[in-house]
C-alpha cells in the first residue's frame, strides 16, 4: 500500500482575494441569525461580537443595525477565585467525650509499649554492666579474701600439726 501526501493545488480554485471567496453582502451577513448549534461556554457572559473593518465598501447605518442586549461586565475583582478560609470546628461536649473514650486507649497502649521497649533496653544494659563488673572484681575480691585469711592464720600453729 503506497502512501501518498496531500496536495495543495492553488490552481484549483479562482479565488485570490477574501471578497472574490465571501459572496454575502454586509446586510445579508447582518440579518443572518446564529446556528442554534451547541455554543462555547461564556462563564455567564455574552461573548463578545468581532469587530468590523473599519473601511467597508458597503457601510451600514448606525440606525439599521440590530441593537442586542445590553451586557455589563462585573468587575475583575468579582470573577477573580475567593482564598480559602477553613471554617473553625465546632464541638459538642458528648462529640469531644466520644474522641477522648476512641483514643485514650490507643494512646495508652502506645506510651505504655514505649516505655515497656526504654525500659527492657535499660534494665538490659543495667545487668550488662553489672555483670561485668562482677566479672572483672571477683578474682580481686577473692584473692583479697584468701590474703586475710592467710594473714590472720597463726603459720606456727600449722608448722606443728
Amino acid at each position: 500500500m503506497n502512501r501518498q501526501e496531500p496536495v495543495i493545488d492553488a490552481n484549483a480554485k479562482p479565488y485570490k482575494t477574501l471578497t472574490e471567496r465571501v459572496t454575502l453582502s454586509w446586510k445579508e451577513l447582518l440579518g443572518l441569525k446564529p446556528a442554534a448549534g451547541p455554543q462555547e461556554p461564556t462563564l455567564g457572559l455574552e461573548p463578545e461580537s468581532p469587530a468590523a473593518p473599519a473601511a467597508t465598501p458597503q457601510a451600514v447605518p448606525a440606525a439599521a443595525a440590530p441593537k442586542g442586549p445590553e451586557v455589563t461586565v462585573p468587575p475583575p475583582d468579582a470573577l477573580a477565585p475567593k482564598p480559602f478560609e477553613p471554617q473553625p470546628l465546632v464541638l459538642s461536649e458528648e462529640e469531644k467525650k466520644a474522641i477522648i473514650e476512641r483514643l485514650t486507649p490507643r494512646i495508652e497502649a502506645s506510651v505504655r509499649e514505649g516505655l515497656r521497649d526504654v525500659l527492657d533496653l535499660s534494665v538490659s544494659n543495667a545487668v550488662a554492666r553489672m555483670k561485668g563488673d562482677l566479672e572483672r572484681t571477683l578474682s580481686s575480691l577473692v584473692a583479697q579474701a584468701i590474703e586475710r585469711e592467710i594473714k590472720s592464720l597463726r603459720v606456727d600453729d600449722i608448722v606443728k600439726r
